[in-house]
């Protein structure tokens, strides 16, 4: 086949979006002169267009007018079109032009002429697939009408059928079933709902839990038929033992979490006599149990993902496969799939076999064991297999009163420094300090395999470290951001946790990242279909953004290329600095979002060419999926008409199991949203230190102890008038050209919590103004008539980064009255042409839509932070044709950073 018709089947495969030469060359692996040769070729044969955007597509992509896109709604009733081609700006839709569309319905729209603003506007002229079928909120009544108001500020109120509703009050939480009659000839008919669950009265996390769950369709039950089949297949049949390679002689062991219940990787490491290593990675043969188009895969099909909320898990399959025939645990024979890889001591694959094995493995590890016994090595103490007479949690699944930080019992390494308990047993704990932890029991190991272990630790520990640093040098993403798990005690008490354990965490992380490299590239070379997780190189727009933006604060791409090495050398360059936060969080934003696909398209986060999910099939979907392809493979069963099979049907799975997956992160993150919400409302008046997580146009996010995340108003901030600059992620005063960013450290008092709303407002406390009179103090010596703009304050982080230093701009005089500014006095930050925001205030000075605005940030392996709903100025609808030809004057309109 020829390189125009490679190209041409690609269009093909996607009739209807357009692809950048960058795209092209990338999915063919192509030569970019040779790829331009063709499309060129194309071009002049009338097969394919070339746009203005320098895009091309298949000329029938341009008969319909407009394009299809996700519609991202605002509490005031405008919205966004955010289009399907990322290649394409998001469109505004004034209120009264979304044509019935709501919140996160897939859209086709049209832009229009520009207003005397000169500002795209657009329509949505046609509902392709609504996104809401169940609906929670709370009940009330209107006109003799029961109403829901739900819960989502985004999506309109909706009328109730009366059946089911007697008894209940007025404020009751309650799910509905959302129905979309068929279109009338004048318009969109409107939707009604049908009561569908109770959920409670009272605000309650009960009600909170099954709210969500609801929200977001999750499935907390499984089918009789699929609860039955896992009762029936658990088990373990001595002739299939027999035909697997048994690994049960080896030193096989897992590492998880502390309450981890589900275990389904599995490692050993050998040293070979030539100087290499043989790394096993066994996973869990859920694949053998779980048969395609079964009711157990159809309701592991129906979820994609096991979801975990704060105290509360809905696995992908039963317990008494997840917890049971399937998890990996000690003393207990377990089939997997296992990738055998021989290494060099320099991380370099030398050769690779799979495996459907049979393991036993000899003990369960825990991250802060890991972790204590790499802190033990770098503190220069012998790891002794004593070390491995570390605690695990007595009954799985419930966490230790302390966990991965410093505990109350301390003893003295050999340097002399303090060192958690764990790992005082690497010196041999003569006070036999164990004592101390109550409600943890010891690993039943003998002294041989203790000590057996911690040499394969040892060796894993520098094999993964290396393996990382070569992942790195060929340009793999490294963001350095603390994850934060959240638990809900048994009396519901919350507890945050960071994620402490960098070295046991990364030496598995390493292992799981290898073998699904080496069966994505196994399977890609042989052209077998698969679920492959890929990592799309980010868009034009987003590049060039981000070039713009990194060009301001001193930074450029290596060779002029936005590739992964280029990205990671200046995330390199930029660590220490006080402008580090800023960087990484531009570089983040400009990435797509990490999903699954039919197609190999390569994941640009890790720079690999080949990339899918292999090592957790007890709780995605994806794995299984992958599975079954390479137990087939080895078994010899592939055939052309097997292959054409999988690739018919995968694309849509790919869909669905991503969907399902934001799905299920979304819920996760709101919950979580919900709970530090509590925890906030007892502590509101309190004060905490905190970063600077986000800067917008309406305010500052704040991070607080735990990873609790709150919001300073820009009406708390009284010192000045703020001007946003989104270049920068910066707010700068008008006068006092004060700047705050994000990374600044300053001191936040909590003012309230509304955990209906998941909004957490903060405030800055004294130490904030420190070196300059107080707003109450200046208000009795100002002249009359002159404004209250306050003098500039120096940034409360005398420990902190503080971005830009030598731009920075202080007051000379701080004692002196603040002058009534100008309104040229707002200038760039920066040289060269930098738009800002509009000038805003407090809330009697400002403009604009005021209500309180909800906004998260993704949790996502690789992806973009961005608000999930922006405050954006009132808008008027858009210009209409009058009698005599004119538009009518439209004033500013909201725009989507």
């Amino acid at each position: 086949m020829t390189q125009p018709d490679r190209i041409l089947d690609l269009f093909k495969r996607h009739p209807k979006k357009p692809h950048s030469l960058r795209e092209i060359t990338r999915s063919l692996r192509l030569e970019k002169p040779e790829a331009r040769e063709a499309l060129e070729l194309l071009v002049a044969e009338g097969k394919v267009l070339e746009t203005s955007r320098h895009l091309y597509q298949l000329p029938q992509a341009q008969t319909r007018k407009g394009f299809e896109g996700r519609l991202q709604g605002h509490p005031s009733g405008f919205a966004f079109v955010i289009p399907a081609d990322t290649n394409l700006p998001d469109l505004f839709i004034p209120k009264g032009y979304l044509g019935g569309a709501w919140h996160g319905d897939t859209v086709r729209a049209e832009s229009k002429p520009p207003g005397r603003d000169r500002r795209p506007w657009g329509m949505v002229t046609s509902i392709v697939e609504r996104a809401h079928h169940r609906v929670t909120g709370r009940l009330f009544f209107r006109k003799a009408f029961a109403m829901l108001k739900p819960d989502d500020a985004r999506l309109p109120d909706l009328k109730l059928l009366p059946d089911g509703l007697d008894g209940l009050e007025p404020g009751a939480r309650i799910s509905v079933t959302v129905h979309y009659p068929e279109p009338k000839k004048k318009g969109p008919a409107e939707p009604y709902g049908e009561l569908q669950a109770f959920l409670g009265q009272e605000d309650t996390p009960e009600v909170e839990t099954e709210a969500v769950i609801t929200k977001y369709e999750l499935l907390p039950v499984f089918s009789d038929e699929a609860l039955k089949e896992a009762e029936q297949v658990a088990r373990l049949e001595p002739a299939e033992l027999e035909s697997r390679t048994d690994f049960r002689h080896l030193r096989v062991f897992t590492i998880d979490g502390e309450d981890a219940k589900d275990f389904d990787d599995a490692i050993h490491v050998e040293k070979l006599e030539n100087g290499n290593y043989s790394v096993g990675i066994h996973i869990a043969d859920v694949s053998h149990y779980v048969a395609e188009f079964t009711s157990l895969d159809q309701d592991a099909y129906a979820r994609a993902t096991s979801v975990y909320l704060p105290g509360r898990v809905l696995p992908m399959l039963p317990e008494r496969l997840s917890n049971g025939i399937c998890s990996l645990k000690p003393d207990e024979e377990r089939l997997v799939l296992s990738v055998v890889a021989e290494l060099t001591p320099k991380g370099k694959i030398k050769d690779y076999k799979f495996h459907e094995g049979l393991i036993r493995s000899v003990a369960r590890l825990t991250y802060p064991q890991v972790e204590a016994l790499a802190e033990a090595r770098e503190t220069g103490g012998q790891v002794s297999g004593k070390a491995l007479g570390l605690p695990v949690p007595a009954k799985p699944g419930r966490c230790a009163p302390v966990t991965g930080r410093a505990l109350p019992v301390q003893a003295l390494g050999p340097t002399g420094r303090a060192l958690p308990v764990q790992a005082a047993m690497a010196f041999g704990d003569p006070l036999g300090k164990w004592e101390a932890l109550e409600g943890l029991a010891l690993n039943p190991l003998s002294d041989a395999a203790r000590s057996g272990i911690g040499d394969d630790l040892e060796a894993l520990l520098d094999l993964t470290a290396t393996l990382k640093k070569r992942r790195l040098e060929e340009g793999a993403l490294d963001f350095s951001f603390t994850e934060v798990k959240v638990e809900v005690g048994e009396e519901g008490d919350l507890h945050l946790i960071p994620q402490q354990e960098p070295k046991a965490r990364s030496l598995i992380e390493e292992l799981m990242l290898l073998a699904n490299r080496i069966v994505a590239q196994h399977l890609a070379e042989r052209g077998i279909p698969a679920l492959f997780r890929v990592h799309e190189d980010p868009s034009e727009a987003a590049l060039n953004k981000l070039v713009n933006a990194l060009g301001r604060l001193g930074y450029s791409l290596e060779g002029g290329e936005p590739t992964p090495k280029a990205l990671q050398a200046i995330l390199k360059k930029a660590e220490g600095k006080p402008e580090a936060p800023v960087v990484s969080t531009l570089l983040l934003r400009s990435l797509r979002l990490a999903r699954y696909a039919a197609e190999n398209l390569g994941h640009f986060g890790l720079a690999a060419e080949h990339y899918l999910h292999f090592t957790s099939p007890i709780r995605r979907y994806p794995d299984l999926v992958v599975h079954r392809v390479l137990r087939t493979l080895l078994r010899r069963r592939v055939t052309d008409k097997l292959k054409a099979d999988w690739a018919s049907r995968f694309p849509k799975l790919a869909e669905h199991t991503s969907e399902r997956e934001r799905a299920a992160e979304s819920a996760e993150r709101e919950l979580t949203k919900y709970y530090q919400c509590l925890w906030a409302e007892e502590r509101v008046g309190q004060s905490f230190p905190g970063m600077v997580s986000g800067v917008t146009n309406f305010g500052v996010f704040v991070t607080i102890g735990g990873g609790v995340e709150g919001m300073i108003r820009l009406g708390s901030l009284e010192d000045d008038h703020y001007h946003y600059f989104e270049d920068l992620l910066a707010l700068e005063g008008v006068r006092s050209k004060r700047r705050i960013r994000i990374g600044d450290v300053l001191e936040v008092q909590i003012q309230a919590a509304n955990p209906a709303a998941r909004q957490i407002d903060l405030a800055p406390t004294e130490k904030f103004y420190q070196g300059q009179e107080r707003p109450e103090q200046r208000a009795h010596s100002r002249a009359p008539g002159q404004p209250s703009a306050l003098v500039g304050a120096q940034s409360f982080a005398p420990s902190a980064p503080q971005a830009l230093k030598d731009k920075d701009k202080k007051p000379k005089d701080k004692g002196k009255k603040s002058q009534k500014p100008m309104k040229d006095s707002s200038r760039s930050p920066s040289p060269g042409k930098s738009k800002s925001g509009r000038v805003v205030g407090p809330p009697d000075q400002k403009r604009g839509f005021d209500k309180p605005v909800r906004v998260t940030a993704r949790k996502i392996y690789f992806g973009a932070w961005e608000p999930e709903a922006e405050a954006a100025p009132k808008a008027e609808p858009p210009p209409e044709q009058e009698d005599s030809g004119q538009h009518k004057r439209r004033r500013g309109r909201g725009k989507r950073k």
